[in-house]
C-alpha cells in the first residue's frame, strides 16, 4: 500500500516533465536508412528545385449565336422550343451557354448612359464535352449555318453567323472531347 502511494506521487511532477522523459527515451527508425533517431531531432527536410509546368487551357472559344433544344435531358421533346439568343464560352472541356435576355434598366443619373447594362446573362447549361458530339445539322432546312451537338443527356441546335465559324465551333468541340476522355477511353488510340 505503501509502494503504491509512492508511486502515484512520482508521476504527479507534471505534464511537462513526464513528457521529457519519455520523449528521451522513445526512438524512431528511419524506414531508408535504417538509422534510428530519437524524437528531439529533425528529420532532413528534402528539397526540390522543378517546379511545375505552366497550365494554359489549350482549348477556348466565345461567341454569340442561338440555339435551340430538341432533346432535353429526360429524353423527350420539349413542349416549347424557341430559338434563343445566347453566350457561349468553350473553355478546356466545359461548354457553358447563357441566354441573353435585353431588358431596360432603371433610369440611374449617377451614371451615363454607356455604363448601364442592356442585357442581363442567365445559365442555361453547362455541358461536359467528354463524350460530346458535334455534327453539322444537315437535315435542318429552316435556318443556315445549323450544327448539332449531343450527348446521351441532350441534343440541341445551334446557329451561328457564318460556315466558317460552324466549322470552328465543331472543330474546337472535338478537340475539347479528345483531352476530356481518359487514354483508354478514346477511340484513336486503341
Amino acid at each position: 500500500m505503501i509502494k503504491q502511494q509512492s508511486t502515484h506521487i512520482k508521476n504527479k511532477k507534471g505534464p511537462m516533465e513526464s513528457s521529457k522523459r519519455s520523449s528521451m527515451s522513445t526512438t524512431i527508425t528511419n524506414g531508408s536508412n535504417n538509422k534510428s533517431l530519437t524524437e528531439g531531432e529533425e528529420k532532413p527536410i528534402i528539397t526540390c528545385d522543378e517546379s511545375l509546368p505552366k497550365y494554359s487551357c489549350s482549348v477556348h472559344k466565345v461567341g454569340i449565336g442561338h440555339i435551340k433544344f430538341e432533346m432535353n435531358s429526360i429524353g423527350k421533346r420539349p413542349w416549347r422550343r424557341p430559338w434563343r439568343h445566347v453566350f457561349m464560352e468553350l473553355r478546356g472541356t466545359m461548354l457553358e451557354i447563357y441566354e441573353i435576355k435585353t431588358y431596360t434598366p432603371l433610369y440611374l443619373p449617377s451614371f451615363p448612359s454607356n455604363y448601364q447594362q442592356h442585357h442581363k446573362y442567365v445559365h442555361l447549361i453547362s455541358l461536359s464535352l467528354a463524350r460530346l458530339q458535334a455534327i453539322a445539322a444537315t437535315d435542318y432546312k429552316k435556318r443556315s449555318n445549323v450544327f448539332r451537338i449531343k450527348n446521351s443527356r441532350v441534343r440541341l441546335l445551334i446557329q451561328v453567323q457564318t460556315a466558317a465559324e460552324m466549322v470552328s465551333w465543331m472543330e474546337k468541340i472535338s478537340a475539347g472531347n479528345n483531352i476530356a476522355l481518359d487514354l483508354d477511353d478514346r477511340s484513336h488510340f486503341k
